[in-house]
């Protein structure tokens, strides 16, 4: 092969590989159409000029992997060593094509045009999604790393680092509150505290369960066994899985390795993502050993930065003291703050009398004090159904549409969910119904002279009734009478929570003839707390009321 055709052959390869710089983009994000990253091609063009022949080219959306997708296509046939052949060649130019300047060299065209670039970079450039952590060379850090995906088309990244470093375990840890829709409503998880380790240079947790009595749970077919609950990534509901035999001596452990990709705790045993964990009380068990605490909370601020120089003051709630379970230990503490050590150039690393030491992976002035009186070394396991506070008492919900009751879950705090329902709505009036009159003048007394109408009316949306009394005597009975200083009164006598019976004379019975009707109402509402009704004109609850004559 000559020289000229040697040259033939690369100089449209070099020509090819020149990229044209990308416009700034308008705005900051995915482009409109995405980065294409250039054409390029495996095949090797058989002929040497003239167009003759064409070679398969493939590019690639380097913004297709953060959701930036490219327009067109990634694929293409295009001719290849276009430049027009030279003496003593045949012919000029392959047909179709035919001799053209192109770029100021003699090539056999036209060639196929690319579509209109309608790319740009966009600002600060794009970068991929980060990749997964992996221990660095030096054992002394996570690392993890991304990449540049518009760099090869021009638009280098300019805010940001390629390489995330992080001395701690990288994945989340167990979260202090995990809320979402569980069947009974939104159930709130806290981790508690087991004796429980993490190694920071492996990420494997592992912490020791229980079986002390108060620790283990009948759990069909077993009858003294090691049963935790736990709370998947992205699920409607937690998930009971059997640790151990009781019965059985040796140490039984919780144990969740990081998934170093996904940054979320896998149980060992299922491989589940798990956002928390809890274990479970015994069967019958109704308070959990100890009570169930609140988590320890200040509202100080810590001025010295280092050294355990000052302590903070931290209160906590026992959660269900309110359901009648106490909970033992201190609700009130003063423990060290910002415990880190001081650095060069601070003139000591720790505040007497505390001393450098490494707690949990890092170098600390410690030893930090330990809640000796508190019930956070206890089983803290959960009741199985809960702890429901007491219903308070009805109320009208927002649509003022139902009369509802509500309760709260007092042990969802610490981890335990209730079963059962927050929510107790009816669009009844929930008040009792009156005795009835036969019981109210046994219990009171009075003689039945005539069985009468009372057209007793209950509104609802209201939670108030009216019952009507004959205010004349023209059905030939004493219904009124004179009293006092008033000539014409009726009499009732109310059933009261105790004996004896309350009368009262509630109106001048002629007012009847303002309403042209021989009845006058009386009333009553609703004591949503006591759940029974209270007379209107005195105030006083009542279960059930009688008109005896006058």
């Amino acid at each position: 092969m000559k020289f000229y055709e040697r040259s033939i052959i690369f100089l449209p390869i070099l020509i090819g590989s020149c990229w044209a710089a990308l416009p700034a983009c308008a705005n900051p994000g995915c482009p409109t159409g995405g980065i294409w990253s250039e054409w390029t091609t495996t095949d090797r063009c058989p002929t040497t000029c003239g167009s003759c022949s064409k070679a398969f080219h493939t590019r690639r959306c380097l913004t297709a992997e953060i959701e930036c997708p490219c327009t067109g296509n990634d694929t293409r046939y295009y001719p290849c060593n276009t430049l027009a052949c030279v003496y003593p060649a045949q012919r000029t130019c392959c047909i179709p094509y035919v001799p053209m300047i192109i770029n100021g060299s003699m090539t056999c065209g036209p060639l196929p045009k690319d579509p209109v670039v309608t790319s740009c970079c966009p600002a600060g450039g794009l970068w991929s999604n980060w990749g997964g952590y992996v221990r660095n060379s030096e054992n002394t850090a996570f690392e993890r790393t991304r990449r540049c995906l518009s760099e090869e088309a021009g638009c280098n990244c300019t805010t940001g680092n390629s390489v995330n470093t992080n001395k701690l375990c990288p994945c989340a840890s167990f979260v202090d509150t995990y809320d979402t829709y569980f069947k009974n409503g939104t159930d709130i998880l806290y981790t508690t505290s087991y004796n429980r380790e993490l190694n920071l240079t492996t990420c494997i947790f592992w912490s020791l369960l229980y079986k002390t009595s108060d620790a283990c749970s009948n759990w069909e077919p077993y009858t003294s066994t090691n049963v935790i609950r736990y709370w998947k990534k992205d699920a409607i509901n937690y998930t009971e899985y059997r640790m151990a035999d009781c019965n059985d001596p040796a140490n039984q452990y919780f144990r969740a390795y990081c998934d170093f990709k996904t940054g979320y705790y896998r149980f060992y045993n299922t491989d589940d993502e798990v956002l928390g964990w809890k274990q479970q009380c015994p069967s019958g068990q109704t308070c959990p050993i100890g009570g169930l605490w609140s988590e320890w909370a200040t509202t100080g601020k810590c001025t010295s930065e280092c050294g355990s120089c000052e302590k903070l003051y931290y209160t906590r709630v026992c959660l269900t003291e309110n359901a009648g379970c106490n909970c033992t230990g201190d609700s009130s503490r003063f423990l060290p703050c910002n415990t880190q050590t001081c650095i060069y150039p601070a003139q000591r690393s720790c505040c007497i009398p505390f001393v450098p030491m490494v707690i949990n992976g890092t170098m600390q002035c410690g030893p930090i004090p330990k809640d000796k009186k508190s019930s956070s070394g206890n089983s803290q396991c959960c009741p199985p159904g809960g702890i429901w506070s007491e219903w308070t008492a009805f109320g009208r919900d927002p649509t003022k549409t139902f009369w509802v009751q509500t309760r709260e879950c007092v042990s969802e705090a610490a981890g335990c969910p209730c079963e059962g329902d927050r929510t107790k709505p009816q669009t009844a009036c929930p008040c009792s119904s009156f005795a009835s009159v036969e019981n109210v003048a046994s219990y009171c007394g009075e003689t039945i002279v005539k069985k009468r109408e009372y057209n007793v009316t209950i509104t609802d949306n209201t939670c108030s009734m009216t019952a009507s009394l004959v205010a004349s005597n023209d059905d030939k009975y004493a219904n009124c009478k004179a009293v006092g200083n008033y000539d014409y009164l009726p009499r009732i006598v109310f059933a009261t929570l105790e004996l004896p019976c309350k009368e009262d004379r509630p109106f001048y019975c002629e007012e009847r003839r303002k309403v042209q009707s021989n009845y006058l109402p009386i009333s009553f509402t609703c004591d949503l707390k006591e759940l029974k009704w209270r007379y209107d004109y005195t105030g006083e609850i009542v279960n059930g009321f009688i008109q005896t004559l006058a």
